[in-house]
């Protein structure tokens, strides 16, 4: 067909001509002289008008056909390089995108919340159950680092699995019951990219880097652990942490609402909480908070005070600050624990005694610090005909009264253990059991103990060993000092003194063997408080000094742990337990190794 128009009109016409418009989409419009045709819409193809010859007709209609198909073919080669060009283009979008997609997956996730959003949305639970039967997920709790709320680690399945970062992390914290997914190795690089670019404020101008602070805490040997992110918290740990405010003069977080504030936790495992203004005044107080909600949207998971422990400063509030920093348990014991307690005027029957070696005839006696309460061990030292001497450690047998699955029994397991403040002390276990009952006073009453007995050598040489339940009357009980004069004193020649004697003889022998075979001496300095008897405020410090008596005991306690612990772990082998002490850590090392090398001295380390 032809495009109606005059000659000249619009830029689609030529001087004199029209513009032939073909029906393939794909052929370019042509030129032709408008004065010899006329236009039929009904036609293909214009017509000669009936004063024009006929050849005429037939030479333009020629003319017209072999530029038409030299145009279509143009056409079709320019279309099938645009669609190669196109499909390869597009195949190339789509494998970058396929590629950024999964780099970047459970960093950068599709939110059609919108763009507000920090963290990954948590996967649906039945997303989670399926994850875990097909082994894509794996399910622990998450334990932070040191002082760190950025890097933690989860066991699972005998693996240790690291989560580094706050979107890795996904606003699960310390204690939480989370479903970990596994990263690849393009993941992992691109969490660490966005930890470089992420920092967040910390008032009155200052900011960190997350990146520096998950290097203060990785190190060498953790990059070839198996890294992961949090998909699901499954159960929130239920902590309070204690703190103090943010000051108002270092507010102006973003995110913050109105009448809201900064909670900085003392405990450097947990992240800062927002929380509402409390009703009472604690400028300058110490607080305590629960975590509750963590909004996706939100920088910091939001909370509620609970209560003001006190001014800080004042020593009766920090102390209360460590102990629940450290879910130390500082209550009353209750009565139903109690009642499992033994009488206060506990005597051995002979129920109590039956199968217990007798060492009531034997000098028994214990070294301690000045006015130690619960005296928990007691040294013996007996010369046999042979020449040899027995040598017994006597242990408070405390387990003679504290019955698995009892109340004393579950209260002990969830105190853990004694914890020992300045001028303090919280208990595991009740006093009365401690240090009336159980402890290895020289008081003239018997007490059970649990016994490792030894023959040894004048050379220090063990000869044999043997593990008991015993009781004992101890004779005497000795504070470091005293045990020092007697072990100092000439004219001294009481069955006690030459026992200590003896004993020191063979700790030294003990400790040179030890040192000839590798043991480290860590040369500490170990700093002691005088306090006052009626506010217990420090009025002194002191170095505390480690004479032989010292060195003694502390010989003869290495001997039976050790004596003991291979007993176990002969005897048990399936379900004997090995405690190794980590490596030393290299960034350590290498600081030590220049800060020596300034001095003109090398340190070779490494294996």
């Amino acid at each position: 067909q032809v495009q109606m128009g005059r000659p000249g009109e619009g830029p689609a016409f030529v001087a004199g001509h029209v513009l032939q418009v073909p029906h393939a989409r794909r052929v370019p419009h042509v030129p032709v002289p408008h004065a010899a045709y006329e236009l039929s819409p009904s036609l293909p193809f214009p017509v000669q008008r009936e004063s024009r010859p006929s050849s005429a007709v037939a030479s333009t209609s020629v003319f017209v056909a072999l530029l038409s198909a030299r145009a279509m073919r143009r056409a079709l080669r320019r279309s099938l390089t645009r669609r190669r060009a196109a499909k390869t283009e597009k195949g190339a979008v789509e494998n970058t995108r396929r590629k950024a997609a999964k780099t970047e997956k459970g960093v950068v996730e599709t939110r059609d919340e919108g763009p507000k959003n920090i963290f990954a949305a948590h996967l649906r639970s039945s997303e989670v159950v399926s994850g875990l039967k097909t082994g894509k997920l794996v399910r622990g709790q998450l334990r932070m680092m040191r002082e760190s709320c950025l890097v933690g680690s989860v066991q699972c399945r005998g693996e240790e699995i690291i989560v580094a970062g706050s979107l890795a992390l996904n606003r699960a914290v310390d204690g939480d019951e989370v479903v970990l997914e596994r990263l690849d190795a393009a993941q992992v690089e691109a969490y660490d990219g966005a930890a470089k670019r992420i920092r967040h404020k910390v008032g009155g101008g200052r900011d960190f880097s997350e990146a520096e602070e998950m290097e203060k805490v990785l190190e060498s040997k953790f990059n070839e652990r198996s890294k992961g992110r949090v998909v699901s918290i499954v159960k929130r740990s239920k902590v309070t942490l204690v703190g103090s405010l943010q000051p108002l003069d270092e507010e102006g977080q973003p995110g913050l609402g109105e009448g809201e504030r900064l909670f900085i936790p003392s405990n450097g495992r947990f992240p800062f909480v927002i929380v509402k203004q409390p009703p009472e005044d604690v400028e300058g107080m110490r607080i305590a908070v629960a975590i509750g909600v963590w909004d996706r949207s939100s920088e910091y998971p939001r909370g509620r005070w609970l209560r003001t422990i006190g001014e800080a400063g004042n020593l009766d509030v920090e102390n209360e600050l460590i102990l629940t920093e450290h879910y130390v348990k500082d209550e009353p014991f209750t009565e139903e624990v109690l009642a499992c307690l033994p009488p206060a005027d506990f005597r051995p029957g002979p129920k109590d005694l039956k199968g217990r070696e007798d060492f009531r005839d034997v000098c028994v006696f214990s070294i301690d610090p000045p006015d130690c309460e619960d005296v928990d061990d007691a040294l013996s030292c007996e010369r046999l005909p042979s020449g040899n001497y027995r040598i017994g450690v006597h242990i408070a047998d405390v387990t003679h009264f504290l019955h698995p699955g009892t109340p004393l029994d579950d209260e002990a397991a969830g105190r853990c253990t004694s914890v020992y403040l300045v001028g303090r002390r919280i208990d595991m276990l009740p006093s009365m059991l401690t240090t009336r009952v159980c402890s290895l006073r020289a008081d003239g009453d018997p007490r059970l103990t649990f016994s490792a007995v030894f023959e040894i050598t004048p050379a220090g040489e063990v000869v044999n060993e043997s593990f008991c339940k015993s009781i004992i009357k101890s004779r005497g009980q000795l504070s470091y000092e005293e045990a020092q004069k007697r072990l100092d004193s000439p004219d001294d020649s009481s069955e006690m003194t030459i026992a200590i004697r003896r004993l020191d003889k063979l700790a030294k022998i003990f400790r040179a063997k030890r040192v000839e075979s590798g043991a480290l001496e860590l040369a500490n300095t170990e700093m002691q408080f005088e306090t006052d008897s009626e506010t217990q405020l420090p009025t002194n410090l002191f170095k505390h000094t480690s004479g032989a008596t010292n060195k003694l005991i502390e010989e003869f306690m290495l001997l039976a742990n050790q004596r003991v612990a291979k007993f176990i772990s002969d005897t048990f082998k399936e379900s004997s337990v090995l405690r190794c002490h980590p490596p030393p850590k290299s960034k350590f090392i290498e600081a030590l190794a220049t800060l020596l090398k300034c001095h003109g001295m090398e340190l070779r380390f490494g294996s």
